[in-house]
């Protein structure tokens, strides 16, 4: 009993930590990567984005505020409507000077690049994205592990208790036969008896003496010593004998 709750109980926590494993490690390795590519591309982007403005205000270093239709162009330029982003241009005082794309849903993750003029800070491109949409993909995996996490539970805790259960019935009915069998021999060997050691036989009747000191016949011995037991008959010496000495009686 003591060695089978102690396979229970290993049982348990490797299924447990496994699922747990499973759970918690499924979720967090797609957010990771998800983030990761998320922030690259849009690091990327803002980068670029942040080298096209650059340009508009290496040209028009002095008016450069004020030409909202290019730089909301600019900002527009390579706009990746599926992920939802907010462009934004600032100045050195952190007053708006552009702005591009729709309110997004908190949280949000944000980059920024300075605007230079011949190698001159002269404002900052910020890009920001949603996470929302991203965080809701996630919750879904994290259920799609929590699944899998109680299956893989579920396989792991009931098949090796299950095939536990069956090597022990099979061992308990193996034992159970092997006891009938070491019975039934046991029973055999009380009932043989055999004959050993020197027997005392007269030499003239062989009548046998037996440990009572008294003489039997041999085949009333032979019979209580052992699990044989005779039947008469006449061997062909003996036939010719007797019928001989029958003849003789008769002339």
């Amino acid at each position: 009993m003591y060695d089978k709750q102690h396979i229970i109980s290993i049982t348990t926590w490797i299924a447990a930590l496994v699922a747990v494993a499973v759970a918690l490690l499924l979720p967090l390795g797609y957010f990771t990567v998800s983030y990761q590519y998320l922030s690259g591309s849009l690091a990327a982007e803002a980068e670029l984005t942040s080298h096209s403005i650059s340009g508009l205000i290496n040209a028009h270093p002095e008016v450069w505020q004020y030409e909202q239709v290019r730089l909301e162009e600019l900002l527009e330029q390579r706009m990746r409507n599926s992920h939802g982003e907010t462009r934004r241009i600032l100045d050195l005082q952190n007053k708006l000077v552009a702005e591009n794309g729709a309110k997004l849903k908190p949280p949000l993750v944000t980059r920024r690049f300075e605007l230079m003029d011949a190698g001159v800070p002269v404002g900052t491109l910020e890009m920001s994205t949603s996470l929302f949409s991203l965080l809701s993909r996630t919750a879904l995996v994290a259920l799609l592990g929590v699944s899998c996490g109680v299956a893989i539970f579920v396989t792991l805790r009931v098949l090796p208790l299950r095939a536990v259960d069956a090597a022990e019935k099979s061992l308990r009915e193996s034992k159970a036969e092997l006891t009938e069998k070491v019975t039934q021999l046991e029973v055999a060997l009380v009932k043989v008896k055999q004959l050993e050691g020197i027997i005392p036989i007269c030499m003239y009747c062989k009548k046998i003496r037996n440990d009572h000191e008294s003489w039997e016949q041999m085949e009333a011995y032979i019979t209580e010593h052992s699990e044989a037991h005779f039947s008469h008959g006449i061997c062909p010496e003996c036939f010719k004998k007797a019928t001989a000495e029958v003849m003789e009686g008769h002339t």
